[in-house]
């Protein structure tokens, strides 16, 4: 699991129901006692739910959610336990290059070129969460997978959202052949190495010549 995910329950008690308390931390830890302000009090209600945030789990860790009920007696239930992975890279934007088609021959782009795409993600994306490089070295250490040569895109995606657009300046480079990579992370992401769809195209860039066109004009005096 990753992300936000509701947790569920219902209680069933002979006597009047007071509280339900939850508690969430990493496995390996001990719940403190109830009158810890870690504990969330679920009201009184026999059916209750609870968004659990597990972003503070990054990127993976072993988790568990812990309920108890309490009555009007005070006498409260054992503690229920809720074991869980959290592993927040299962869980990665997806990017769609827009004029770049992945696996084709030749992507070629002309003068003023840009790479544009749109990434998706259920959590969302936003301003820093999209990088590029471009021309990476396929001798470099651990390539492509390493963490070197990542710039921000040069026009990001506006406001966060879970289907972004963006596009990358690359008007500078040399005509010829050149390839590119592209990452991104959601917003609940600060790790800078859970990105999703690192994957590499390749383009040329082709300056076409301009075409200048000059017309004369002739002047013929008439003849009587």
């Amino acid at each position: 699991m990753n992300g936000s995910v509701t947790v569920r329950g219902e209680v069933d008690d002979n006597r009047q129901l007071t509280k339900t308390y939850l508690w969430h931390g990493l496995l390996a830890a001990t719940p403190p006692a109830l009158t810890d302000p870690s504990w969330t009090d679920l009201g009184a209600s026999l059916v209750w739910s609870y968004v659990l945030d597990t972003s503070p789990v990054a990127p993976t860790g072993a988790y568990k959610v812990v309920a108890v009920t309490e009555d009007v007696s005070g006498n409260q239930s054992t503690y229920q336990t809720l074991n869980l992975t959290v592993d927040q890279t299962t869980d990665r934007p997806t990017i769609d290059l827009t004029n770049l088609v992945v696996g084709a021959a030749d992507n070629a782009l002309g003068r003023n070129a840009r790479v544009t795409g749109n990434i998706e993600d259920d959590d969302g994306v936003g301003a820093t969460g999209v990088q590029i490089r471009l021309n990476p070295n396929p001798g470099a250490a651990g390539y492509p997978n390493d963490n070197n040569g990542w710039i921000a895109v040069s026009d990001p995606p506006a406001n966060i959202g879970t289907l972004v657009s963006w596009y990358h300046d690359i008007s500078a480079l040399a005509q010829g052949p050149h390839t590119v990579q592209l990452r991104a992370r959601d917003k609940n992401t600060a790790d800078d190495t859970v990105y999703g769809n690192a994957a590499i195209y390749g383009w040329t860039i082709q300056a076409v010549p301009q075409l200048g066109v000059c017309m004369q004009r002739r002047h013929y005096d008439a003849v009587t």
